[in-house]
């Protein structure tokens, strides 16, 4: 890396798109970029930007990045909020999203929701992936303008973050899916994502309210599944494939490299051996039952 013109005529960034992270700079000569033979590793969205006003040829910079491993993948199966929805004190109604879709719903759907409901899923999974909902039906009273009165779904993504479509707090309602006729599946920027639903005291008829699933998604470590209605048609999409490393087998005369049907996946309460993954030595666990736990098979 060489960026030694002034000092405002060539700047590389390389940004976090997370609260609280440290940007890496280079510009006129400075850099807060460790040495070329230490990684840099972060959790969220990176963005590089490069700004050259002015350059002679002296100002140049080289970057290798590539996809980390997790140390953690999220569950096989959605587990959580045993009581609904509607129960009381705060996150009385967590789901640890995993990767198969979980159907949650208003109360009484497809029925006619009860006034004064104010009820709450907290979404979560594991740190490093996100939450996809997946909206099936909505049916959510409206004025004549299609503008939302006193019965709404409010989804908040915690993390702060212009990579997110939802952002802060976004509201829903009427009976067109969000994003129809295409996909109505909605990602978080983050591990977390809260979905509010209420309805007013009124006596007046209410819709049915909405029915969704909720997944984890993380192209490391499984597919995406989603289904969504366009027309009368009922559309079922998968996505992306898991990675899978290579394990090394040495004998006295051969080493031969094979795929392998294990889990690239490392943690804490696992037992490292040597496994060659695209240049990269990773962890699994030899004894078969504890390493499935570690991977979340």
């Amino acid at each position: 890396m060489g960026l030694n013109e002034a000092c405002n005529d060539n700047i590389l960034t390389v940004q976090e798109d997370t609260p609280g992270s440290t940007d890496l700079t280079a510009r006129c000569g400075q850099s807060t970029f460790p040495p070329a033979n230490q990684i840099v590793v972060r959790d969220g969205l990176v963005t590089v930007r490069f700004k050259s006003i002015r350059n002679t040829g002296n100002s140049r910079f080289r970057l290798i990045v590539s996809g980390a491993v997790p140390n953690a993948c999220p569950a096989k199966i959605s587990t959580g909020c045993p009581d609904g929805p509607c129960c009381f004190g705060k996150n009385c109604c967590v789901i640890n999203a995993g990767n198969e879709p979980k159907e949650i719903m208003s109360p009484n759907f497809p029925k006619p929701s009860s006034p004064g409901l104010n009820c709450q899923y907290t979404m979560v999974t594991a740190y490093g992936s996100q939450i996809a909902l997946n909206f099936l039906n909505m049916d959510i009273r409206t004025d004549s303008n299609q503008a939302c009165l006193s019965d709404f779904i409010t989804l908040e993504d915690p993390e702060a973050t212009p990579a997110s479509m939802i952002g802060p707090k976004k509201t829903f309602c009427g009976q067109k899916l969000p994003n129809y006729p295409a996909p109505s599946v909605l990602v978080s920027a983050g591990n977390t994502l809260v979905l509010s639903y209420q309805t007013d005291s009124s006596k007046s008829i209410k819709g049915s309210g909405f029915r969704a699933t909720v997944s984890a998604v993380n192209p490391t470590c499984n597919k995406m599944q989603f289904e969504y209605q366009y027309g009368e048609e009922v559309c079922n999409s998968t996505c992306g494939e898991p990675y899978k490393p290579y394990t090394t087998t040495t004998t006295t005369t051969t080493t031969t490299v094979t795929p392998s049907t294990t889990s690239h996946l490392r943690n804490e309460t696992c037992e490292e051996k040597d496994v060659l993954y695209e240049g990269n030595k990773l962890g699994i666990k030899s004894n078969v039952e504890t390493w499935e736990e570690c991977a979340n098979l």
